[in-house]
């Protein structure tokens, strides 16, 4: 069995992780064990309570786990702005951070009206942005940019993937690095044959399909 039948509850942090695993990661899931239930569910500020306490299996998400759970980071993903072709940035082959401050911002509410890991960057440097618009998804985010002066700041791949008629992708300030994306777990459940084959298969099917950008090495 590929996954037992049991209930298989996975935490997933937004765009790439989404659309890379869950169609290409079902399938798999799917043909070599028919019976398996799987459960995808939104993101929110308790999941990491939630896999310690055995209601989720799976956590896969950008940042960093808290003790007890295990890591293995997945991959890692820049940054960049999302903005009208007419915005004052638009052909820039690079932003300052203090350009990128005097622009009005749309702000993906991560986690209590925060980007994650975009707005720590910005803390940590004591220059953080003001939102002129807060929404939910990257999607919408993107969605708004379009005949407007905002810029949203998006994971790089998602923000090629959503360029629209009037809008371009300009570099996002070199202070806000790469993300790193992980999959977490608890460690009751690291010799637990199910989930170490649905980790397994998580690992595979991102190498498929990002051509073997998957890190190797211990998990923590």
């Amino acid at each position: 069995m590929f996954v037992q039948t049991r209930h298989q509850r996975c935490e997933l942090d937004r765009h790439r992780t989404v659309s890379a695993l869950s169609g290409t990661l079902l399938a798999r899931v799917f043909e070599q064990s028919p019976g398996a239930t799987v459960l995808f569910s939104r993101w929110h500020r308790a999941v990491f309570s939630d896999a310690e306490h055995g209601m989720v299996d799976l956590l896969v998400h950008g940042g960093s786990a808290p003790p007890p759970l295990r890591s293995r980071v997945l991959f890692e993903e820049d940054y960049a702005c999302l903005a009208s072709s007419h915005h004052p940035l638009a052909g820039n082959p690079a932003v300052s951070l203090q350009e990128y401050l005097e622009c009005a911002h749309i702000v993906v509410d991560v986690t209590d009206g925060r980007q994650g890991h975009v707005d720590r960057c910005l803390e940590l440097l004591g220059s953080p942005r003001r939102a002129s618009v807060t929404v939910p998804y990257h999607a919408a985010a993107a969605a708004a940019v379009p005949g407007t002066s905002l810029v949203a700041t998006l994971p790089a791949g998602f923000a090629l993937q959503h360029v629209a008629p009037g809008t371009t992708v300009v570099p996002a300030p070199s202070e806000i690095g790469p993300m790193s994306y992980a999959m977490s777990w608890h460690p009751r459940l690291d010799d637990d044959g199910a989930q170490r084959r649905l980790r397994d298969a998580i690992i595979t099917t991102l190498n498929e399909t990002t051509r073997g950008s998957v890190r190797g090495g211990p998990t923590t």
